[in-house]
């Protein structure tokens, strides 16, 4: 900024004089901008108008911002009151949020500071395009009512989350609003933020010098799954207003379409699984002081900001003197407009057979931080247990580990006593044999015959038939799921999965593959008096195999996650009708 002294100082000599007394009427000192929102090396103007005032001015620093042209002078007068311009051309040179700060007027009786002025800057000529028709009405649009679509962040890695909010802004002393018709999250994981009961906003919003009333209709947080630039929008509603005495009319709206660039992360280390944000890691136990065969209950928790719920249960490697079961899930998650906060844990019983001293490995917890563009790891402590010889060990042994106990493998053989003997000239005439091959004509033929009734009757009840055979269907694509990730094709492992869920529910549910969501489903399955566990664990499936396409997993995770569709499935089938 020191180069651009010599022109701010060429301002600071500047006097007002005048021919007469400066009438006692309205004096103004304010600044202004020809554009609040312009693109990096992108020229606008900058104004300072002064009325009914003289004096020195001394223009602010315009930090982020260079001078390319100006100060320019324009007096004029207005209903015989004095006023002058002073225009400066600048271009700003850094991306974000910059505030210019207010210029100073000197005077014979002191100093007087006007406002100050608030500028976004963004990258791209096209992103401020894109903002810019967020902003101002279209040409085709109805002025006096119009929806826009913002989105928090127009420049994010692959995996960061970001809030996209849908506005209405209204001039129109009536109106009905229906039919809307939100815009489909291609390329994001979306969940939706609870925001009560829709009003508009007492404040008014000034757009392009318009006073409007504002009511923000929905907050969605988006996690990204792929990178490149995707697009959000438009949105789609029928107003209703207005049109005179006693009469109405519907009009269609549509908003903008916001997009976002997605960039990819950089190259991962070992042990990172796709959690991103800012996020920390605990690991307790409720004692650490047993007696054999006491349960145990170790816990790990995740908590802070970002896609909390595409982190899945760690690896953990427990001695094998315990027996461990599988970890329970609790979500403390709360969705804001800021997006994700709160925690996500996995509780793990664990019970110690012998007696002894042990240690738990610590954890190692690898994230990613979008704000500040690097991976984090956070190591916990290690942990000891100490477990005692107890009542309920077994017989005298209780204190002898497994690694202990030799088998003894042949050293015993048994006899066999069940032998079924027969006399050697046994006629076969007569025999069950004998019967059994006789009678196998007339089984096959009423096999047959009940076989193409059977057929018959699934003809006339093709709905019917599709949600028994839906079972059957799934668990075959189950196992060829199962086939894929042992030959080691991930690809084809998680679309056999997903595929396996959707089209069971769809069948079973009876909605359309195209319109089956997983809010639809949840829904559906709690009417349907399921139990909420099964919803969260099928909800649990279908993230994984979203979030699996750009989050590495273990093979231990997609057995685990294989064996829980599979669960799903078969309780699915004993208490859906």
């Amino acid at each position: 900024m020191n180069k651009l002294r010599p022109h701010i100082i060429f301002l600071l000599l500047v006097l007002f004089t005048s021919t007469g007394t400066i009438s006692a009427q309205s004096k103004k000192f304010k600044t202004s901008v020809s554009k609040d929102l312009v693109a990096v090396g992108e020229r606008f103007k900058y104004i300072i108008h002064i009325e009914n005032l003289k004096g020195n001015i001394s223009p602010p620093a315009f930090e982020g911002f260079k001078i390319v042209g100006g100060p320019m002078t324009q007096r004029s007068t207005i209903n015989g009151h004095p006023s002058t311009d002073f225009t400066f051309f600048l271009v700003a040179t850094q991306v974000g949020t910059l505030t210019i700060q207010p210029a100073t007027l000197t005077t014979t009786t002191g100093s007087k500071k006007s406002n100050k002025v608030t500028i976004k800057v963004v990258e791209g000529k096209e992103e401020v395009i894109t903002n810019s028709k967020q902003r101002n009405i279209g040409r085709n649009e109805d002025k006096n009512l119009f929806a826009r679509i913002y989105l928090s962040k127009t420049k994010v890695y692959k995996g960061e989350q970001i809030t996209a909010t849908y506005v209405i802004y209204n001039r129109y002393d009536y109106r009905q609003f229906k039919n809307y018709e939100f815009p489909p999250a291609d390329g994001f994981w979306k969940e939706d933020v609870n925001l009560g009961e829709i009003k508009f906003s007492d404040k008014l919003e000034k757009i392009n010098g318009i006073d409007y009333q504002k009511a923000v209709l929905e907050k969605q947080i988006l996690v990204t799954q792929k990178t490149g630039k995707l697009k959000l929008g438009p949105f789609k509603f029928d107003a209703i207003i207005s049109a005179g005495f006693f009469r109405n009319k519907s009009i269609p709206i549509t908003s903008n379409i916001a997009s976002v660039e997605v960039l990819p992360l950089p190259s991962p280390p070992s042990d990172f699984h796709g959690a991103i944000g800012n996020l920390d890691i605990t690991v307790s136990v409720d004692q650490t002081e047993v007696n054999a065969n006491d349960a145990i209950n170790y816990k790990v928790e995740y908590s802070g900001s970002g896609n909390l719920k595409f982190i899945s249960a760690p690896k953990i490697k427990f001695d094998s003197d315990f027996e461990v079961y599988d970890p329970k899930l609790d979500d403390q998650i709360s969705n804001s407009g800021s997006g994700m906060r709160g925690s996500r844990s996995y509780e793990y019983l664990i019970i110690p057979r012998y007696a002894g001293e042990y240690t738990l490995d610590p954890l190692s917890f690898t994230y990613f931080d979008p704000k500040v563009g690097r991976y984090n790891t956070i190591v916990t402590d290690t942990t000891h247990i100490h477990v005692a010889g107890g009542e309920s060990s077994i017989g005298d042994h209780s204190n002898r580990r497994k690694n202990d106990v030799q088998l003894l493998e042949n050293e015993i053989r048994y006899i066999r006593t069940d032998t079924d003997l027969k006399e050697r000239n046994h006629f076969f005439t007569g025999s069950t044999i004998h019967v059994a091959l006789f009678s196998l004509p007339l089984l096959l033929l009423l096999g047959l015959y009940f076989w193409k009734r059977k057929e018959y009757l699934e003809s006339k009840d093709i709905t019917g038939t599709k949600i028994r055979k839906a079972g059957r269907k799934a668990l075959k694509e189950i196992n060829k799921a199962e086939i894929s990730l042992q030959k080691g094709e991930k690809e084809s492992f998680y679309e056999s999965v997903f595929d396996a869920m959707y089209n069971y529910l769809s069948e079973k549910l009876s909605i359309p593959n195209a319109n089956l969501t997983k809010e639809k489903i949840s829904t559906e399955l709690a009417h349907r008096n399921i139990d909420s566990s099964i919803i969260t664990s099928l909800m649990d499936v279908l993230n994984n195999c979203e979030m699996a396409r750009y989050a590495p997993r273990s093979k231990t995770d997609d057995e685990r996650m294989l064996q829980n569709a599979d669960n799903i499935i078969h309780h699915l089938e004993k208490n859906l009708s």
